[in-house]
């Protein structure tokens, strides 16, 4: 796959995963932001991201589920009781 539609895909799974999860309810703790996952993500998706090393885990979610979470659940006018 060559790295502009790695970029390509990468930016519309970003896109679709910022309009599928508008609306949802902010965490106000950490355990709140993992159930959120454990909730919304495939069993799959759980497995693989258990079975990744941190480097790789980090690494891999970074500019996706990483930028999502900065997106919609810090910047703005948000509720800061997650980031406190």
């Amino acid at each position: 796959m060559t790295f502009k539609l790695k970029i390509l895909l990468l930016s519309f799974c970003v896109a679709c995963l910022t309009n599928c999860y508008s609306q949802i309810t902010l965490p106000k703790n950490l355990d709140e932001a993992i159930l959120y996952f454990q909730q919304n993500w495939t069993k799959k998706e759980l497995d693989d991201f258990k079975k990744k090393s941190e480097s790789n885990a980090i690494a891999d979610l970074h500019f996706g589920t990483g930028l999502w979470i900065r997106n919609n659940w810090v910047r703005g006018n948000r509720d800061t009781a997650l980031t406190n």
